[in-house]
C-alpha cells in the first residue's frame, strides 16, 4: 500500500533523532485529526459520480499544482513519488476537493486516506506543528508535548517581556473599528463615496441603495491589507476612506473608532505573549530542526 511505503520516510530530524511520517500520523491520531482526514477521503470521488465538467477538474488540478510550485510535469511526478501517491489517487483527491460536504459517503481505501492526508496539506501542517513543539521540548513523548510546550511558553513569557513587546508595536497593534462596503463596480463605489462626502449621507444608507451590504469590522492594524492599513494609520474617527482597490474589489470604509495600544488591555497582552512565543519557537526551530524534504 502507498501509505506503508511512505510511513518510514524521514521528515525532519532533531539532534540524532529522525521523525518520520509514521510519527506525524501518530500525532494526527492523538489530536483527533486523522478521523477528519478519513472523513474527507470518504466522500464519493469519481468524476462520473460528481458529474463534473472535465474543464473544472483540469482547473482544480492546475490550481493544486500552482499553489505548490509544481508546474512542470516532472515536478508533479517527483512530488507524488516522494509521498507514495499515484496519479490516479491524486486525481481522485482533486475531484473530492470540488465536492461539498453533503455528498455520498463510501468506505475509503487506505491509499485514498493517505492521498487525502498528503494532498490536503494536513500532514505537512502537522509536521510543522510537531517540529515546533519538539524544538522546544526535544525528546518528549507525543502525549507530553502539550504540557511541555505550555511550560516552555510560561518560561519565555514574562511581564517584562510582554511590556517590551508592546512598546515595540505601538503602531501595528492599534485596533480600528470601521464600517466597510465592498463594491465590484468602480462607478458605484465612487458614487457612494461622493454621496457620503458631499451630501452628508451615511455609508450604511447609501450603500443599501446600491445593493451593497455594509460590514462592521474590528481589527488590528497589522492584520489589515497593506493598502488599507496605510490609510487607517493616519485616519481620524469619522473619516471616509476610498474607494480603495483591494484583493476582492473596491473598498469604501468609514472609521468609527481607533483604539491606541493599551498595555493593560488583556487582548493586547495576550497578543504580545503570542508574538513572544512564536518568535522564540521559530528561533528554536531554525537552530535545531533539519528538514529532509524541502
Amino acid at each position: 500500500m502507498a501509505e506503508q511505503a511512505a510511513l518510514d520516510q524521514p521528515v525532519f530530524s532533531i539532534a540524532d533523532r529522525a521523525y518520520t511520517w509514521r510519527d506525524i500520523v501518530a500525532y494526527a491520531r492523538l489530536l483527533g485529526i486523522w478521523d477528519e482526514i478519513e472523513e474527507g477521503a470518504a466522500r464519493a470521488a469519481s468524476a462520473e459520480q460528481a458529474g463534473f465538467d472535465p474543464e473544472a477538474i483540469d482547473e482544480a488540478a492546475m490550481t493544486f499544482r500552482r499553489e505548490r510550485g509544481l508546474l512542470a510535469a516532472d515536478e508533479l511526478a517527483a512530488w507524488l513519488a516522494r509521498r507514495s501517491i499515484t496519479v490516479d489517487d491524486w486525481l481522485a483527491y482533486v475531484c473530492r476537493s470540488l465536492l461539498g460536504h453533503s455528498v455520498e459517503q463510501h468506505a475509503p481505501t487506505p491509499d485514498e486516506v493517505w492521498a487525502e492526508a498528503m494532498c490536503s496539506g494536513r500532514l505537512d501542517e502537522l509536521a510543522d506543528d510537531l517540529a515546533d513543539r519538539l524544538a522546544v521540548a526535544p525528546g518528549s513523548q507525543l502525549e507530553e508535548l502539550e504540557a511541555a510546550f505550555g511550560a516552555y511558553a510560561s518560561r519565555v513569557v514574562t511581564d517584562d517581556a510582554i511590556d517590551r513587546e508592546i512598546a515595540s508595536a505601538r503602531v501595528e497593534w492599534i485596533r480600528v473599528r470601521y464600517r466597510a462596503a465592498l463594491f465590484a463596480d468602480a462607478a458605484a463605489a465612487s458614487e457612494v463615496a461622493l454621496a457620503v462626502r458631499a451630501d452628508g449621507e451615511t455609508l450604511v444608507n447609501v450603500a443599501a441603495l446600491a445593493g451593497v451590504e455594509v460590514e462592521a469590522v474590528d481589527a488590528w492594524l497589522e492584520d489589515e491589507q497593506p493598502a488599507l492599513a496605510s490609510l487607517l494609520v493616519g485616519a481620524c474617527e469619522g473619516d471616509l476612506l476610498g474607494p480603495l482597490l483591494v484583493e476582492d474589489g473596491l473598498l469604501v470604509t468609514e472609521v468609527i473608532k481607533k483604539l491606541p495600544v493599551d498595555a493593560a488591555d488583556p487582548a493586547v497582552r495576550a497578543r504580545a505573549a503570542q508574538a513572544i512565543v512564536e518568535r522564540a519557537v521559530r528561533r528554536a526551530v531554525d537552530e535545531t530542526v533539519v528538514w529532509h524534504d524541502a
